[in-house]
């Protein structure tokens, strides 16, 4: 059978809970055709063998009494017993505990802060799937696996597919934040940068501070201090954007589901991260 794949490769995302219920509706109601189809197919076959053991239970002119199909396949009881195996299943994993939801039996409020990673899995009737893998804590390795931050629409029909595709895409691109998304996809530019800028803001300190200038040849303990310093300084700047970065602002995030201790930090290193660079262009300019 052939089939019709597209990818939608996720940006840096602030979700909302409208945004988030959207979503969840379009892989539910994939799911939801898939159980109504199984659930119709096992009581067309149980229909099926009572009329063959009708005539052999209450005699062989007896008229079998089929049950009626649609019924069983609206009655949610009948239903509840078919979605844990061909339902939509939502996974969070989070610091403050894993959790995994079916079929959508769940409210936002239910969800752990601070996810880190987020996995949706829904299938339909004709093998069309959805499939959705975030990850908040991302780094610059990640984004050279496919696997990880995108939504895989897949299917036997190509409408299907495109439409798919494009309601999640509208979606998804409504939810950018765009300069979360350029410092992630740049992230060794701003390391660099960063570093940089502190290697400027430290070279005028010292030049207020000793008669050290560029110019000037150095011994063999000032040149190991200086190196010491530039790599405490480059380490310190990649963990601001390995580490912090992730941790107050992560690539996925679900809108009012960040624990207090991160919202809390955020204000002051980005007044820090602003006052450094700022500092660092305004030495940088200055008339010596």
């Amino acid at each position: 059978m052939t089939k019709y794949e597209r990818i939608i490769k996720m940006p840096a995302v602030v979700i909302s809970p409208e945004t988030a219920e959207t979503i969840s509706g379009m892989f539910h109601k994939l799911a939801e055709a898939r159980v109504s189809v199984v659930l119709r197919e096992r009581m067309q076959q149980a229909n099926l063998q009572a009329q063959q053991m009708m005539p052999f239970v209450v005699g062989q002119n007896a008229a079998a009494q089929p049950a009626n199909v649609e019924q069983y396949v609206a009655n949610e009881s009948y239903r509840d017993l078919i979605r844990p195996t061909f339902g939509d299943k939502y996974t969070f994993l989070s610091p403050h505990g894993n959790m995994q939801f079916l079929y959508n039996d769940f409210e936002y409020k239910d969800i752990p802060p601070d996810p880190v990673n987020v996995i949706v899995e829904s299938a339909g009737p004709l093998g069309e799937i959805l499939n959705l893998n975030l990850k908040a804590n991302t780094q610059v390795n990640d984004f050279l696996d496919h696997n990880i931050n995108r939504i895989l629409v897949q299917g036997p029909d190509s409408a299907w597919v495109n439409d798919a595709y494009e309601k999640l895409r509208v979606l998804v691109q409504s939810s950018k934040e765009p300069i979360r998304n350029l410092v992630y996809h740049w992230m060794p530019f701003f390391i660099w940068l960063t570093f940089f800028f502190c290697a400027v803001i430290e070279y005028k300190l010292a030049r207020l501070t000793s008669s050290f200038r560029w110019n000037i040849p150095l011994n063999g303990l000032q040149l190991l201090a200086i190196f010491v310093l530039f790599a405490v300084t480059l380490i310190a700047s990649a963990n601001l954007f390995t580490r912090t970065l992730p941790f107050l602002y992560p690539y996925f995030e679900l809108e009012g589901k960040l624990s207090r201790r991160r919202k809390t930090w955020r204000k002051p290193v980005v007044i820090a991260v602003t006052l450094l660079y700022g500092a660092a262009i305004t030495m940088l300019f200055a008339v010596k």
